[in-house]
């Protein structure tokens, strides 16, 4: 079966010309979820599933023709998450601080190559018995900030089993195919790759 690509957008281009030209690495857009209280792993899982069943963007993937300066997104019909679950609750507070940091970074700079799957990464991190962090990363090509509290906000919303709020997701693809008849000028913001979000979203119960 024969992958149907999409042209890149504007702020796509920029930012893979900065990671390929100046960076010379791919990096990834990561927050950190702070999340309090009882909380089903398994539960938790298949909200994940659902969030990359839902969205195009976590299961778009970018391959380069020999030749081509830029590769072409593709949306794979299905495709899993990368997932890790780590028990942290015996650490001392010192130490859990500097694990947390450690694996934050790793996630930033992960070398993982963008045309093949897992898109979206999420690791749990279990701090006691009713304290987890959720650090969830995607290529910098896919997602920003603004767009992985989206994400993070759904997810919470999915988790609570009220999709019934959720409106239809938004076909990134097909905003990019419509910016490539456009003229991008200063529409979009120029911002640097090294300016990827640190934020910490707000902590869910």
């Amino acid at each position: 079966m024969q992958e149907q690509g999409f042209w890149l957008s504007p702020q796509q281009k920029f930012t893979w010309t900065i990671e390929q030209e100046v960076l010379r690495l791919s990096s990834r857009a990561v927050c950190l979820v702070a999340l309090h209280g009882s909380l089903d792993v398994d539960r938790l899982r298949d909200s994940l599933r659902e969030l990359v069943s839902r969205h195009e963007i976590l299961r778009t993937v970018f391959r380069r023709q020999t030749g081509m300066k830029v590769p072409f997104q593709v949306v794979l019909e299905s495709c899993d998450f990368g997932w890790q679950h780590e028990d942290l609750s015996t650490s001392a507070e010192q130490q859990l601080g500097s694990r947390v940091h450690e694996l934050f970074q790793t996630e930033r700079t992960s070398t993982e190559s963008l045309e093949t799957a897992p898109v979206l990464k999420a690791r749990l991190l279990s701090v006691a018995a009713d304290r987890f962090h959720l650090i969830l990363s995607v290529p910098s090509l896919c997602a920003d900030d603004c767009s992985l509290q989206i994400l993070v906000n759904e997810l919470g919303t999915i988790y609570a089993r009220q999709q019934n709020r959720l409106g239809e997701p938004f076909r990134y693809v097909q905003f990019a195919a419509c910016l490539q008849r456009r003229n991008p000028s200063s529409r979009f913001c120029r911002r640097s790759i090294a300016s990827i979000s640190e934020q910490i979203f707000p902590q869910r119960s």
